[in-house]
């Protein structure tokens, strides 16, 4: 994003509207700090400028990935997703996908926030921790393409200093798995220059019971029941997975 200096009036009322506080001023006029900058277009849309004096020039690969994972009105080219590219499918269409049943769980990690952000560097190391373990990111996660090797978690060298306001990395495991999960996880929020947030995808049982919070209750974590559930109202529950749902888990 740019802001065109023949056109700014120096009223700096969009200053407050970066969520990631790229934009300073200067004795005359507002300009955009593009190394902290993640395209999300927040400004454009919202900061009441005067004199329109916002551009977004057309992105080059690899800036274009700030806007593919951060702007809510775009998505990356040819990846399926629900609204903004660095979103996945979630766990309340289960009940029409039958993804998650049994013992099989996942756990969506978002890193970076609005106010934070996030590098494609910190993702890295998350991926590779991860990896090293046996964790990878499921099939349909829109970091799948930006891959080098999946089973190192290595990313695109080009991509690394990139920054976006947020990635979420949905990862699926046999229950059994949750501990060695968590200590990953860790073990690894240390080594990271921002923040990530971590949310529990499973199914309900009959008797309204989530099986996983009690592994969770065990490592010392008490989630947050702000859940997403979806009970099928008006639809058939989807049928179980076969074999190959089974082994992407394992």
């Amino acid at each position: 994003m740019l802001i065109d200096s023949n056109l700014c009036l120096g009223c700096w009322e969009c200053i407050d509207y970066c969520p990631v506080g790229a934009i300073g001023a200067n004795a005359d006029v507002a300009f955009i700090d593009l190394d902290i900058c993640v395209e999300c277009g927040t400004c454009l849309r919202s900061a009441p400028c005067p004199s329109s004096a916002f551009t977004r020039p057309e992105l080059e690969w690899p800036r274009s990935l700030r806007q593919w994972f951060s702007d809510p009105a775009t998505s990356i080219p040819r990846i399926r997703s629900l609204g903004a590219g660095r979103g996945v499918d979630e766990v309340k269409n289960n009940d029409r996908t039958g993804y998650y049943h049994d013992d099989l769980v996942g756990f969506i990690v978002e890193l970076g926030r609005p106010g934070v952000s996030t590098s494609f560097c910190d993702i890295e190391k998350l991926l590779a921790a991860l990896a090293g373990v046996g964790f990878h990111p499921v099939e349909r996660s829109p970091m799948i393409p930006f891959l080098i090797d999946r089973q190192s978690g290595r990313l695109k060298e080009e991509i690394l200093g990139e920054r976006v306001l947020s990635c979420s990395l949905e990862f699926k495991m046999r229950m059994v798995r949750v501990p060695q999960f968590i200590e990953v996880l860790r073990r690894t929020e240390g080594k990271l220059s921002t923040v990530f947030t971590v949310g529990l995808l499973s199914v309900v049982h009959p008797d309204l019971s989530v099986p996983t919070l009690r592994v969770l209750a065990n490592l010392g974590i008490s989630a947050r029941l702000n859940a997403k559930i979806n009970v099928g109202l008006g639809r058939p529950l989807a049928p179980k997975f076969t074999n190959e749902d089974r082994e992407e888990a394992s």
